[in-house]
């Protein structure tokens, strides 16, 4: 019978075998040098979401080093067409008040200064701290929203002090001047001194004096609105004010979404640990090759994390452009928020990568080493064989 020898047969079967091997090593490398960055930056964001001190320190950032906040309560107060109150402002006053026709003109640096003068720093900080671990319990099962509150007392009696007559000065100096035509629309008959509710109703500063009586107008409007205000709430109420079922049964959901995601982070590090292994038992049959195999995977990867925490923000910006046009304060305010969380990732992330790159090099060091030896034993042996 002809064909080929059996030995033939199993050289070529082998040669099949390895190639087969050798391909799927290579693509489990490409892979790796993938998921490996991705993988350190879930667990990173992973950390700082779920661990309620890091979430603290977060938010904290946010809150105290960027402009995320004046820039959301920017955007957040706001009109709707008809000129009545947006949504989320009706949840905090079932009626407009008149300070609303100062509010809805400030922009970020003027919240920012109004933010200075009425929201004690202590406070606040309070409130993110109780915030971060009141979450955590609550994502465990041990603690409900409701037992995470904000005491606003504080604030209350800063808003009936000199710094709330200096934050209502703020609000007040950004209306713009009225011109003779509006003050004799506005009105009517200059003899007469304006009533009170013609001061406030008024979308222009007067001049002076009566500028003085138009802010001192609006000052005595703080009293009422204050008492208005309750003492404190909790985050329940903040997330489903009106307590609708519904609202109730998202939030579970949510939980339950939030869980699931706190696992995937912890176990996101194993996804490209699990492919250095497949290499390592597709082609590996040495400490050399080893070291040869891994060494360009931790290079590549660890250099990708370094670029990825040092361009941080131009990649956030990238990954904003996404955002509609129109859009432009929510784009600011997640690009605020997004930098704070980027700060807070970014040493871990540089220690990260630099200990993968250095490893990398570590193990191209070793396989060249054992290679030159190797091939130095080689020829010792070749001379041997001569003699």
């Amino acid at each position: 019978m002809g064909g080929r020898p059996l030995g033939v047969v199993a050289s070529l079967a082998n040669q099949r075998d390895g190639r087969r091997a050798s391909l799927a090593a290579r693509l489990c490398g490409f892979a790796f040098s993938l998921t490996m960055p991705l993988a350190l930056l879930i667990a990173e964001a992973g950390r700082i979401t779920f661990d309620p001190t890091s979430l603290s320190q977060t938010l904290a950032r946010i809150a105290f080093e960027t402009e995320a906040l004046p820039i959301g309560l920017t955007w957040l107060i706001q009109t709707s067409p008809d000129g009545n109150l947006g949504y989320g402002d009706a949840q905090l006053f079932p009626e407009t008040p008149a300070l609303f026709r100062l509010i809805i003109r400030l922009e970020a640096e003027e919240w920012k200064a109004v933010l200075d003068e009425l929201l004690p720093s202590a406070s606040f900080a309070d409130w993110i701290e109780d915030t971060a671990y009141g979450l955590d319990l609550w994502l465990d099962g041990k603690g409900s929203l409701s037992q995470v509150s904000y005491d606003l007392t504080q604030l209350k009696t800063q808003a009936l002090s000199s710094k709330g007559l200096r934050a209502v000065r703020i609000g007040f100096e950004v209306l713009p001047p009225c011109t003779p035509v509006q003050i004799s629309a506005e009105l009517g008959d200059a003899s007469t001194a304006p009533l009170v509710h013609e001061l406030l109703g008024l979308p222009c500063a007067l001049p002076l004096p009566g500028a003085e009586d138009q802010f001192y107008a609006y000052a005595e409007t703080v009293p009422e609105l204050v008492e208005g205000v309750r003492d404190s709430f909790t985050l329940a109420d903040a997330l489903n004010p009106a307590a609708d079922p519904s609202t109730e049964l998202s939030l579970e959901s949510a939980r339950g979404a939030l869980g699931w995601a706190r696992a995937l982070t912890r176990l996101a590090p194993l996804l490209p640990a699990t492919l250095l292994a497949a290499i390592l038992v597709l082609q590996v049959r040495s400490w050399a090759e080893l070291a040869g195999r891994w060494s360009p995977l931790l290079e590549v990867g660890g250099l990708i994390v370094m670029v990825m925490a040092l361009g941080r923000l131009e990649i956030l910006r990238l990954a904003l452009r996404a955002v509609p046009e129109g859009l432009e304060l929510i784009r600011e305010v997640l690009f605020q928020a997004g930098s704070g969380v980027a700060a807070e990732m970014v040493w871990p992330l540089l220690v990260r990568g630099a200990v993968a790159l250095v490893l990398g090099l570590a193990l191209r060091a070793y396989a060249a080493t054992a290679k030159r030896r190797g091939n130095a034993l080689a020829g010792a042996g070749l001379g041997v064989a001569a003699e």
